[in-house]
Formats: C-alpha cells, structure tokens, sequence
C-alpha cells in the first residue's frame, strides 16, 4: 500500500492523508466491510506519528467513513450508493478547484482549460 506524503507541502500531513484515503474509499480500492491497516501499522509504515494516523482515522470514523471495532481493527464503513457518489463527486469537485486555481495561476483562458481537459479524457481510457 502506498500513500504519497509531502511533508514540505503548504497542506498538513494529516489532511494529505485523509483525502489519499478518501480518495481510495471513493475509488473502489478498498471496500466496504473490509479490514485496513491499524493506526500503530500505518504510522510506522509511513514514518507518521502514531497520533498523526490516529487523527485521521477519528476523523474519517467521524465521518461515516471508517468503523474501529475496539479489540478488532479498523474497517471500511458501509454507506449507501448515494453517499458513495456523493463522496465521489466532492472529490472531484476538489481536483477541479485546484486545476482553476492553477490554470488562474498560468494566466489560461478557460477555452485553454477546456481543451486540455478535452484532450486528456480522450487520451485516457478508463
């Protein structure tokens, strides 16, 4: 398993970490019901504190996403096909902030955007 940390980023370590997991939640790659790493296990596979993990895990419990079964580890909640999507599509309204925020950033006319979003779509297959 692999999370993409970037302690020099302006975003907290946590924060990278809950949305990586969201991000994989949302995405199918791990599945409702099933078991995930414990906080003691991903904090030392990724060199985190262990409270830094914990953090995040209370966080997405608090969230509906993950379920801590005390004594047994830590599981992928279940949530209905509403939420599921709902979770997608505010994951991808946070890429689509950041590519706007950039693409200001560049000075690109929106048409430039578009484009470019146009010829990535259709030069990936899903």
């Amino acid at each position: 398993m692999t999370f993409r940390l970037e302690p020099n980023a302006s975003e907290p370590l946590y924060q990278q970490l809950a949305r990586q997991i969201r991000q994989r939640i949302a995405g199918g790659d791990w599945t409702e019901g099933e078991q995930i790493p414990s906080a003691r296990q991903l904090s030392a596979e990724l060199a985190l504190n262990f409270l830094t993990v914990n953090k995040v895990y209370a966080l997405l419990e608090s969230e509906g996403l993950l379920e801590v079964r005390r004594g047994v580890g830590t599981f992928v909640a279940a949530r209905s096909t509403e939420k599921r999507e709902a979770d997608r599509l505010h994951l991808l309204d946070e890429l689509i902030d950041s590519l706007v925020t950039g693409a200001h950033q560049l000075h690109l006319t929106r048409s430039q955007v578009l484009q470019r979003v146009r010829e990535k779509l259709n030069d990936t297959t899903p």
